[in-house]
């Protein structure tokens, strides 16, 4: 099995378009939040200088929803916006979430329209009730390219319902990260 999933890698690595999977890592964030609330809403800046806007609805205990949209600080109508769906498996001081997404990019200079297939597993622990680390692997795919991303992010409650964090995603492929800095607010 463990051959299969090595194999697998190598052959995504192989068959990708490397200037789009970097272009698209630039617009894409494992930031799927694991609920304190049934609404969540959340900002992302990353050193891109792009702020990421998100949405989390949790309709029932297990089900996460989340969109997600980019706004770049540059001259151009490009719009980068998301949707993620994800199934929510926890305990006392460890969850689990599982899921998929669907991206798109429009009005891009470079490659006009993209759209590409996320799927991801991020698992958080809570450490001495003091601040939470979030773990990611997503893998990003269409038809130019497919790349997997591991994702880091650490973040702090700072009042009942205001949570700030750092975090870190780093494309397996070419090995270029992106740091950001997020902010949260639960309803």
């Amino acid at each position: 099995m463990k051959f299969y999933f090595i194999l697998f890698i190598h052959i995504s690595l192989l068959c990708c378009n490397q200037t789009m999977s970097d272009y698209v890592f630039e617009h894409s964030f494992n930031n799927t939040d694991f609920p304190k609330s049934v609404y969540n809403l959340k900002i992302i800046k990353s050193q891109n200088h792009k702020f990421n806007y998100n949405i989390n609805w949790v309709p029932t205990r297990n089900l996460v929803i989340n969109t997600n949209f980019i706004n770049n600080i540059t001259n151009d109508n490009k719009v980068c916006y998301g949707f993620n769906f994800g199934l929510l498996f926890s305990q006392n001081l460890y969850s689990v979430l599982i899921g998929m997404g669907t991206n798109n990019l429009k009005f891009d200079q470079q490659f006009n329209k993209l759209q590409w297939l996320n799927y991801f597993i991020n698992s958080q622990f809570n450490i001495y009730q003091w601040f939470n680390i979030n773990l990611g692997l997503s893998y990003y795919n269409n038809n130019q390219f497919s790349f997997f991303a591991i994702a880091f992010h650490l973040n702090k409650n700072i009042h009942e319902n205001l949570n700030i964090g750092l975090g870190s995603d780093l494309s397996i492929s070419s090995f270029i990260n992106k740091i950001y800095f997020s902010i949260s607010y639960s309803l």
